[in-house]
């Protein structure tokens, strides 16, 4: 990019909102984990990109300053010890701890600063020595205090800390505002003088502090400055508690104001702009042009209004219907968008015996069908509706399946007889893209050829233990042709034996939570190589032999049983000398569940240990469900968490928890 391709004031302009840290996070002094507790890349890359924007990003960089760490406090004492002008920019700072002598240095560097952010929940290994000498060299506007939710620190430090803020407030000119913490009614003594310091200081304009409980303490606190406002975070959870409090107190009323926070019923409402009625209540939309062209216009609009693939809220379950009741023209248009994604309820049934006609525009099903034949008299009324959804897309069960579930139960009463599977698949096999029903058992031996109609599967989740005849030529060796996504749930040995004789040259995803180790040794023999993301029981099949079966596999994830405690995998299976994988690029470690016992840490030592970049080239992440990663400086210099993390950064490669978050590397105190 060109040094002087744009001025600097619109390069300002680009940034600012990139760089800009809002004052509710930076204030926040209501949340127990810290708001910046975040692992995100650091806003200072945006200097690297070229020398016009480290110019103009560099003041917008240093005028909030975000301190969690001794290493953080100690780099930017060294850079401001260097070039003392960058301490010029600093408007606002915030302190999540002592951090020792550089603070002085800090402090002295930056006389600007309008708001700082105190911390007095520090631990006795800290040190307030350069707050208790530093505070002093500012004069901030605003001063947001934070305390521990537990037991109030009671330390030496704690005590200088709070020494030093009694020294330097009388001498802070421009002191006017004032966030409490929510653990004012626990302040020892010493932090009572602390509040006393800042009520005899007299200019006390706009507290803040975080219930109406509150407002009333900081009101007899500091009555004798001159109060504007008391700023309230957020209201009772008893309704109408504030407003009782505020009338016997008009004093406190007339002070008090609560930030705006919308309610969850104003946030969950669907808001929608006001439509003036129209002048002539004659008016046709449209009167002047073609049937044809009001229908394909009303149509379109129609389909926003109720169907909007992806939108389930409230609106939509709630407001539908009456559409369907404005004009015949709209009945006629809405109804095959109203049954297109149905959830089936017993009343279904009669609807579909009035009116076959809507079956046709019925493109998926969720639900179960216990219950629903109850209301007619057909013996299987799953196989009847499903013979007259002709373009069915998809048809999904209301129950939910995750690998390594035991209290996945098949004597579950929904479900579908075999016998509405097959006509499903006779009727709708070319359209149906997605099927997650539990299929009910049946007592004899059932026919594969059925896959063969299966010509638009995409995605398959089996959860049934049918046993399938596989005397003969049955096996269609071209079916299922699409499928491409496989999730095997529940099933019969002989199920794999017939997917193991198919072709099922889309296949790229598998999911395979079968207990057997032979049957699904065979199916990987013969799948193995179109596979590139294979998920399995942890324990289940002997990794190097999945290595060798699914050559071309890119993401590996070990589900681990909620009953069964297969520990982690062992290391000796990753250990070898000779490369284990050339396409592994992720390895996902599905256990939920981290006791933390002492007496496992060693064997994830040796687990992490065995993953090099010799046995997996291509390997970038490992991801583990069960990882915290800690949230201050103290419990990251103890994590176990964060040494895997640091070992694995050696082999070029991140370990990420269940959300994705990878761990990323922290300054250092040499």
């Amino acid at each position: 990019m060109s040094d002087n391709s744009l001025p600097d004031e619109i390069i300002s302009e680009i940034l600012s909102p990139a760089l800009q840290v809002p004052d509710e996070k930076f204030s926040d002094v209501c949340s127990r984990v810290s708001p910046f507790a975040e692992y995100v890349e650091s806003p200072s890359a945006y200097l690297v990109v070229c020398k016009s924007w480290l110019r103009v990003a560099t003041p917008l960089l240093y005028k909030v300053v975000v301190l969690r760490s001794k290493a953080q406090a100690k780099a930017l004492a060294q850079v401001l010890d260097k070039n003392p002008d960058l301490g010029q920019f600093i408007r606002r700072l915030r302190l999540e701890g002592g951090y020792g002598v550089p603070m002085r240095t800090i402090l002295a560097s930056s006389p600007n600063i309008s708001d700082i952010f105190v911390t007095l929940d520090v631990v006795s290994s800290d040190s307030a020595v350069g707050l208790y000498h530093g505070l002093g060299w500012i004069n901030p506007r605003r001063l947001i205090l934070h305390d521990s939710f537990e037991q109030p620190c009671k330390n030496k430090t704690a005590s200088k800390l709070l020494e030093g803020l009694n020294k330097a407030i009388p001498h802070w000119e421009r002191l006017t505002a004032l966030e409490l913490p929510v653990t004012l009614h626990k302040y020892p003594g010493e932090k009572v003088d602390l509040m006393g310091t800042i009520a005899r200081k007299g200019k006390l304009q706009t507290p803040g502090v975080s219930s109406i409980q509150k407002a009333m303490e900081a009101c007899r606190t500091f009555d004798s400055c001159p109060l504007k406002r008391i700023q309230v975070k957020s209201r009772s959870l008893i309704e109408g508690y504030d407003s009782k409090v505020l009338a016997k107190d008009p004093a406190l009323k007339a002070l008090v104001r609560f930030d705006k926070t919308e309610s969850s019923s104003q946030r969950n409402s669907v808001k929608f702009p006001d439509i003036a009625p129209s002048l002539n209540r004659y008016f046709v939309p449209m009167a002047a042009a073609t049937a044809e062209v009001r229908s394909l216009v009303w149509k379109r609009v129609l389909y926003f209004a109720v169907l909007v693939p992806g939108e389930n809220g409230t609106y939509r379950k709630t407001r539908r219907f009456p559409i369907l009741l404005v004009s015949k023209l709209f009945y006629k248009l809405t109804l095959p968008y109203y049954y297109a994604h149905i959830t089936l309820i017993p009343s279904f049934a009669k609807v579909l015996e009035r009116n076959p006609s809507i079956a046709p525009h019925i493109r998926t099903i969720r639900g179960d069908f216990c219950g629903v034949g109850e209301v007619t008299e057909s013996p299987d009324w799953g196989a009847t509706i499903l013979a007259q959804t002709t373009d069915l897309e998809a048809l999904h069960s209301q129950e939910r399946y995750e690998p390594g579930n035991d209290d996945f139960d098949l004597m579950f009463e929904g479900g579908i007889t075999w016998d509405a599977f097959e006509t499903m698949a006779r009727s709708s096999g070319s359209t149906v893209r997605e099927f997650s029903a539990l299929i009910r058992s049946k007592p004899s031996p059932v026919s594969p050829t059925v896959f063969a109609h299966l010509t638009g599967l995409w995605s398959l989740i089996w959860k049934s233990d049918v046993v399938f005849d596989l005397m003969g030529e049955t096996v269609p060796s071209a079916g299922l042709p699409n499928l491409t996504n496989l999730t095997i749930a529940v099933c019969d040995a002989s199920f794999l034996t017939v997917l193991s004789r198919m072709g099922l040259p889309s296949l790229k995803s598998v999911v395979l939570a079968y207990r057997d180790a032979g049957p699904a040794l065979d199916f990987l023999a013969a799948h193995g190589e179109k596979i590139v993301d294979l998920a399995c029981l942890c324990g289940n099949v002997r990794y190097n032999n999945v290595f060798e079966l699914c050559p071309n596999i890119r993401v590996l994830t070990l589900c681990f049983n909620k009953r069964a405690d297969w520990g982690i995998p062992k290391a000796s299976s990753f250990t070898s000398r000779k490369v284990l994988s050339k396409t592994l690029e992720k390895l996902h470690l599905d256990k939920k569940d981290w006791t933390g016992r002492v007496v496992t840490i060693p064997k994830w030592d040796s687990f992490f240990a065995a993953i090099t970049a010799k046995c997996f080239p291509s390997l970038r992440e490992i991801q583990v469900d069960c990882c915290k990663w800690p949230t201050n400086e103290r419990a990251i210099a103890t994590n176990c968490w964060v040494r895997w993390a640091e070992m694995l950064m050696q082999e070029g490669i991140s370990l990420s928890d269940a959300g994705g978050k990878k761990w990323r590397a922290r300054l250092k105190v040499k």
